[in-house]
């Protein structure tokens, strides 16, 4: 009976049905189907959009368990059913994901969750579940990882995946090329501490450590399947596999570059260290040389030479000569030396370092030379030379690890040219040096000489050997060529001009000079702080006949030079001296004497002449160790001038 102005109350039948058919919208909007199976009779029930999942119109035909393993993919077939048939065994939800074909022949990838619905007596009485359609999301992902691959594969930087035991799971391109593979079946599976250099294992392995927790950092040598060696920086962090195993993944740079990058600044700063130990030293050891040496060639000349004295003295020339190279040398390592070029024997320069390169090559090198007599002399500066003759010894001392023959050959070269009266020789000297070492191939010969170009391990030299040999052969107006085949040595030609004038002598080797060339009348003013210095600067000159008034500093000599009544020929003094330097010195001399040359002596290096506004083109400078017979003929240069 019903009530007018009263709306009928719904049944719960109308109820049910408005919910069914908000349940079969919502469904069709999310493309997700429900199903139900009996045990008993294995009838099978699909909601309507669960039937257009699979391609079917709503309730065209009816499921059977049969028609649905028949939509499986074949590949799909046998996993989906093994599920199925555990979840009624174990009664435990499930999830899986499987691709079904449909009627019109597409491939869809649908996602299935299920539970097993127990009767009274706690057996299974039904399965129920849903489906979705995830084909466009499985898509979207494909996408997303093949993007992400396509980066992962085009960053130039290693991207490797390992496991905590240390096992490549996987890795770029990029990696594969930085350990020599072609491909990545060549090393997958292996254990990635067999390819960190030996030294280096126990430093990765703390990394890799370190990342199973949080990010982690090393740098590291690396060496590939070539066994080619390579410093790497690595950047690692904790990752977790598709399949859940727990991983490192890491990002490894190439830094091999920029190590050999620190170890050149390293090389330059302990060359700049010695260097001013070098320059701290060269002074006041080059004041002791100049009077040693200085005061044993004068007794030279006073005693008659078949004497054992004589002997003795010459020994001491000898060792004044070699202290004098070494402070040189020294020098000339931190490229500080003042570069003094004049006329010279190649072969005295050879025997002279031969000493020395035995010392240094060791034992199981033998050196063989060739130094003929009646070689032209050449245009250079000897320290340079010695220097050359050591670069290239070393060379090939480490081309022959296992010891082996250095030859060095000398000769003149004709260059067949006319040559006119009067007209500067053209000939030509060469220097052959031959090794029996490793040899070098075509592109290493390419470079050789090019700055920091090294063919040695990372460590084993900076580079430098063979540009500075190159440079100095260039300033020299020389050449150098290099011939070498892999595994059968290296041969350096060096071909210098031939000097026009004749050979410069030293301490142990002046050559004589007559009286008359040496000596002199005029008026020297000598500033020299060092008081034996200037005893024998002194002695030699006024021995010579000059006038010399002498004095210890600067502003002493100012004062004598306006006190003197006679002419001042020459101001001879150091550079650098306490109150004021030689530079200064020269500019208050020559207020009042304007017209007076000046001749600079000094023991120090280039780079601290320079600091002080002196260099050799701008001034007459007697470098120190001089000789007697240096000093008297530089001066008669400078006054006759």
């Amino acid at each position: 009976m019903t009530h007018k102005g009263k709306a009928a109350r719904p049944s719960r039948l109308d109820e049910k049905a408005v919910l069914e058919a908000r349940l079969a919208e919502t469904q069709e909007v999310a493309h997700i189907g429900s199903w139900e199976r009996t045990i008993a009779d294995g009838s099978l029930w699909w909601s309507d959009e669960l039937y257009r999942v699979c391609g079917f119109e709503p309730r065209s035909f009816r499921p059977s368990f049969q028609s649905f393993v028949d939509l499986v993919h074949s590949d799909d077939r046998e996993r989906v059913s093994a599920l199925i048939q555990q979840a009624s065994i174990d009664h435990q939800p499930f999830a899986y994901e499987l691709r079904i074909i449909r009627p019109d022949g597409q491939i869809r990838t649908l996602h299935s969750r299920g539970r097993v619905i127990l009767d009274e007596a706690g057996q299974a009485a039904r399965m129920v579940g849903t489906a979705q359609d995830v084909t466009e999301r499985d898509a979207t992902i494909r996408l997303s990882e093949s993007r992400l691959q396509a980066i992962i594969n085009a960053e130039p930087a290693c991207v490797k995946l390992v496991s905590l035991e240390g096992r490549l799971l996987d890795m770029n391109p990029a990696g594969l090329a930085m350990i020599d593979a072609t491909d990545l079946s060549q090393v997958v599976g292996r254990s990635v501490i067999d390819l960190v250099h030996p030294d280096d294992r126990g430093r990765f392995l703390d990394m890799h450590q370190a990342a199973s927790a949080g990010p982690a950092r090393g740098e590291y040598r690396i060496t590939g399947l070539a066994g080619g060696e390579r410093w790497v920086e690595s950047h690692a962090v904790p990752f977790e596999t598709s399949s859940g195993e727990r991983a490192i993944l890491s990002v490894t740079s190439d830094i091999t570059e920029r190590k050999r990058l620190e170890e050149q600044l390293r090389q330059s700063q302990k060359m700049e260290a010695v260097g001013r130990l070098a320059g701290g030293i060269a002074h006041d050891f080059n004041n002791l040389l100049t009077v040693i040496g200085g005061y044993t060639e004068t007794a030279l000349t006073q005693i008659p030479d078949e004497t054992a004295a004589a002997a003795a003295l010459r020994e001491v020339a000898r060792a004044a000569d070699s202290a004098g190279a070494l402070t040189r040398q020294l020098l000339m390592f931190s490229r500080k030396q003042i570069v003094r070029l004049s006329s010279l024997d190649l072969n005295a320069v050879i025997t002279e370092v031969e000493r020395l390169l035995q010392r240094t090559l060791g034992e199981d090198i033998e050196i063989v030379t060739s130094l003929p007599s009646g070689l032209h002399p050449i245009q250079g500066d000897a320290t340079q030379l010695q220097q050359v003759l050591m670069n290239m010894a070393v060379n090939a001392r480490d081309a022959m690890p296992r010891g082996g023959v250095l030859t060095i050959e000398t000769r003149n070269v004709d260059r067949n040219r006319p040559h006119r009266l009067g007209s500067p020789p053209t000939g030509v000297v060469e220097l052959r040096v031959s090794d029996t070492g490793c040899g070098m191939d075509e592109d290493a010969k390419t470079h050789i000489f090019e700055p920091f170009f090294t063919t040695k391990p990372l460590g084993h030299g900076a580079g430098l050997g063979l540009a500075t040999v190159y440079a100095i052969i260039q300033g020299m107006g020389g050449t150098i060529q290099v011939a070498s085949t892999p595994g059968r040595g290296a041969t350096f030609t060096l071909q210098f001009p031939q000097s026009p004038t004749a050979l410069e002598s030293t301490f142990s080797s002046s050559a004589p000079a007559s009286a008359s060339d040496l000596q002199g009348t005029e008026t020297i003013l000598l500033v020299e702080d060092d008081d034996r210095v200037r005893a024998f600067a002194a002695t030699v000159l006024k021995t010579a006949g000059y006038e010399v008034i002498e004095a210890s500093r600067p502003a002493a000599a100012l004062k004598m030079a306006k006190r003197s009544d006679a002419a001042i020929h020459l101001l001879l003094s150091d550079v650098i001296m306490p109150g004021f330097d030689g530079v200064e010195l020269m500019k208050r001399f020559r207020l009042s004497h304007p017209d007076t040359p000046v001749l600079f002596m000094s023991g120090y290096s280039d780079e601290t002449m320079v600091r002080h506004g002196l260099t050799v083109d701008q001034y007459e400078l007697l470098m120190k160790p001089f000789s007697r017979v240096h000093l008297l003929r530089k001066v008669r240069e400078v006054l006759t001038v």
